[in-house]
C-alpha cells in the first residue's frame, strides 16, 4: 500500500502519465488519419468502423488536452465533483482505447490491417501497415 500512495501524491509521475496519454492519442490519431487518407485515395470509400475509430480517437484528443489544462488550471483537483468526472471520464478514455484496439485488431478487426472487405480493391498490400502503429498505440494505452 505505501508505493501505492507514493505513486498516487507522485505530481511528477501524474503529469508525466498526462503527457503520455496526449502523445499516444494523437499519434494514434495522425496514424490512423493517414491511413483513411490512403484508403480514399486508393479506393474512394472506407468503412463505418474506421470513421468510429478515427472519431474515439479524436475525442481521446480533446479529452486529454482538456484535462490536461484543467489539472493546470486549478488547484488541488478542483471541487469533489469535477474529480469525480475526471475519474469517470478516464474510465471511458480506457474503454475508447479498448474499443479502438478491438477494431483495428488484426485478423479479424473491421478497421483492422488488410481489411478483407477492401482487400479485393487495393492493388497492393499499402493499406496493411499503419493500422499496426494505432493497434498497438491502443494497447500501450490502455
Amino acid at each position: 500500500m505505501g508505493i501505492f500512495n507514493s505513486i498516487k501524491h507522485n505530481k511528477i509521475f501524474q503529469r508525466l502519465m498526462r503527457v503520455l496519454q496526449f502523445l499516444s492519442s494523437i499519434i494514434s490519431l495522425a496514424l490512423f488519419s493517414a491511413r483513411i487518407r490512403r484508403l480514399l485515395q486508393l479506393v474512394h470509400r472506407a468503412t463505418t468502423s474506421n470513421g468510429a475509430v478515427e472519431g474515439i480517437l479524436a475525442a481521446a484528443v480533446a479529452y486529454t488536452l482538456t484535462a490536461m489544462l484543467l489539472r493546470f488550471c486549478l488547484k488541488n483537483g478542483g471541487p469533489k465533483w469535477l474529480r469525480w468526472l475526471t475519474v469517470l471520464l478516464d474510465i471511458l478514455f480506457v474503454g475508447g482505447f479498448i474499443a479502438v484496439a478491438v477494431l483495428t485488431r488484426p485478423n479479424g478487426g473491421t478497421s483492422g490491417p488488410c481489411n478483407r472487405r477492401l482487400r479485393p480493391y487495393i492493388p497492393d498490400r499499402t493499406n496493411c501497415n499503419l493500422p499496426w502503429g494505432t493497434f498497438i498505440l491502443a494497447i500501450v494505452s490502455t
